[in-house]
Parts: C-alpha cells; sequence; structure tokens
C-alpha cells in the first residue's frame, strides 16, 4: 500500500480500524500512537529507511495496545528493542522460510 492510499482509510491492528496518518513536522518526534484515539502519526522527513522503521515502532505500541498489554506499549526500552530488531528477524525467518520451501521440492 503506497502512503497515499492511505489517506481517509484505516488498517486493521487485530480487527480494530486505525487511522494512519503522514505530517511534515511532528515537532521533534518521528512517530506517535494514540490508542484511545486509534490513530498513527508518522513524521513524513523524506528517509524511507527511517519512517519504515517508525511504521514498526508505532505498530509495536498498537498492537500492544489491542492485545491488552498496554504496560508494554507504554514500555519505550522494549518498544524500541522490538523495532531495532525487527527487520533482522525478518530476514532470519524469510532465509528458514525459503529454505524449507527448497527442501520441500526434493
Amino acid at each position: 500500500m503506497k502512503k497515499n492510499e492511505l489517506i481517509n482509510k484505516a488498517i486493521k491492528i487485530k480487527g480494530v480500524p486505525y487511522f494512519v496518518e503522514f505530517v511534515e513536522d511532528l515537532h521533534g518526534c518521528l512517530g506517535l500512537t494514540d490508542g484511545k484515539a486509534k490513530h498513527i502519526i508518522i513524521e513524513n522527513n523524506g528517509d524511507l529507511k527511517e519512517i519504515k522503521k517508525t511504521i514498526v515502532h508505532e505498530l509495536f505500541h498498537a498492537f500492544f495496545d489491542e492485545c491488552g498489554l498496554v504496560e508494554y506499549s507504554n514500555n519505550e526500552l522494549l518498544v524500541n528493542w522490538l523495532e531495532q530488531h525487527y527487520f533482522e528477524i525478518q530476514k532470519v525467518l524469510n532465509f528458514i522460510v525459503d529454505n524449507k520451501k527448497s527442501s520441500n521440492k526434493s
């Protein structure tokens, strides 16, 4: 889904609609998640890698909120760790899945 496709649309997190908004200036913050308003705001700073990391970070906040794990959502140390390792974990997962597919062909 492209950034412009998110305008006035919601994504679903655990079945709950969240609105995603990209803004040009978030006043010193890269992203915000409001679990009560079901709203995620991302600063569009032009750096796609940083934007992706921020989206992942904010999604962890939202998923924790929707799972009733607000204490984890409020734990910035935990959310930062998850965000920092998410892409590494995804790479390892893809490697395992790709090798599973190739071993099934034998």
